[in-house]
């Protein structure tokens, strides 16, 4: 019986190895599993880290410059009504009423209509402030500014020596991956040539020019159908009236200089029969224009280009 039993623990022991292996097997494969995705983290945590790293010190960085040279009121506070009441109480002169014998009756003088235009001009004056002696203080490359309402776009305008300097530096010429908003370096600083261009990278975090891209559909158009850019002397309003795909080669048919009226002709109906969305400006032929350019991403070297009519905004 003693043998018997013995015998019987040594078949049960025997029986119960073949278990074991694979056990051992499947606990070696999960750490095995474990390890490498806890590299993949590392390596994933590391590169997120690598890619945010640039946006959230570019993004600070222009945070910081807008802080200090840009101040922009609510939109919603913004009245039009108000801004024409008080414009017209500036300018009424009350003359002294006189009865007195001989004195020449006196008439008030008449309050001015003010234009659409002019309008707007005061309405923005009054929503935005730039600060341009502080920008020149930090680069005087920067000669303008840019700004949407309602959106992300609001940034300084600098002009460099060529088409590449800017398109990795900040304003401030800090190595950035966000880049500038920068001119055409062929382009005049003052927005006086036929057609001036502006670039500007479309960023994964919908900073610099990516809301550009949004024109593609009609109901942002709708919502945002003009930009305004400002320099130290002037203010302009951007009329966009086309936006659309492009290849990047085709920087070189946005004239800076129109060689006819026929060629400015040509360039606007090429630019509208492209357009992804229907515009009602009314284009003419003494109009000057901005091109505004970012990345698309509908095939490789793939631009968006929006096409404005510049409005220059007087008193």
């Amino acid at each position: 019986m003693k043998n018997e039993t013995k015998d019987t623990k040594l078949e049960n022991e025997n029986e119960a190895l073949p278990e074991a292996k694979p056990k051992a097997k499947r606990n070696h494969f999960l750490t095995i599993i474990a390890f490498t995705l806890l590299a993949s983290f590392i390596v994933f945590g590391s590169l997120f880290f690598k890619e945010t790293i640039p946006y959230w010190k570019g993004n600070k960085a222009y945070a910081d410059m807008n802080k200090m040279a840009v101040v922009v009121k609510d939109v919603e506070q913004v009245s039009i009504t108000a801004i024409a009441e008080n414009y017209m109480q500036t300018q009424v002169s009350i003359p002294v009423q006189t009865n007195a014998p001989g004195m020449p009756k006196t008439t008030p003088t008449p309050v001015p209509t003010l234009t659409a235009d002019q309008l707007d001009l005061l309405r923005v004056q009054q929503l935005i402030e730039i600060d341009f002696d502080y920008l020149k203080g930090v680069n005087p490359d920067i000669v303008g500014w840019i700004f949407m309402e309602r959106e992300n776009i609001n940034y300084p305008i600098v002009l460099g020596p060529d088409n590449y300097f800017y398109l990795t530096r900040l304003p401030d010429k800090t190595p950035n991956r966000l880049g500038s908003i920068f001119m055409e370096y062929k382009n005049k600083p003052d927005f006086s040539d036929d057609t001036t261009v502006l670039f500007g990278h479309n960023m994964l975090d919908d900073s610099m020019f990516a809301p550009l891209e949004y024109y593609r559909e009609q109901w942002y158009y709708d919502e945002h159908p003009s930009l305004y850019i400002f320099t130290p002397d002037d203010t302009f309003r951007l009329d966009v009236f086309a936006g659309y795909v492009v290849e990047a080669h085709d920087i070189d048919s946005l004239h800076q200089t129109m060689n006819s009226i026929e060629e400015k002709r040509e360039f606007v109906a090429n630019s509208i029969m492209r357009s992804t969305f229907e515009s009602n400006v009314r284009i003419n032929d003494d109009d000057r224009f901005v091109s505004l350019f970012t990345c698309a991403y509908d095939y490789s070297d793939a631009r968006y280009v929006v096409q404005a009519k510049l409005v220059k905004l007087t008193p």
